[in-house]
């Protein structure tokens, strides 16, 4: 597995970690025969939930913490808004699954 990769969006610095094999299985499953806008809610909850459980958020130089916790799925900065969310979401799946979904758009 590869050191996690450091990103800021707004005031914060979050380190983009990791997927397993079994999680990127998982996600790429789901994410490769639907489109976003028509995924069931539970499908979309599962992509989002294991993508923001590989990210932790620095706190001081080599002090991080975890975004959400990964048992109970609860984020742990209550302050996350829905674009921060969907943007490292983006960095996960970019990080992770990039062979599986490229990201450079079509001209």
């Amino acid at each position: 597995m590869n050191a996690a990769r450091s990103v800021t969006i707004g005031a914060r610095t979050y380190l983009i970690g990791s997927l397993n094999c079994f999680e990127q299985f998982h996600v790429t499953r789901r994410m490769e025969s639907e489109n976003i806008a028509t995924m069931k809610n539970e499908d979309a909850d599962f992509v989002l939930h294991t993508c923001l459980s590989v990210v932790r958020v620095q706190e001081a130089e080599n002090v991080s913490a975890p975004l959400m916790d990964k048992n109970s799925k609860q984020l742990r900065y209550q302050d996350l808004d829905m674009r921060t969310m969907l943007q490292l979401v983006r960095e996960v799946i970019k990080d992770n699954l990039e062979s599986f979904f490229p990201t450079e758009q079509p001209k």
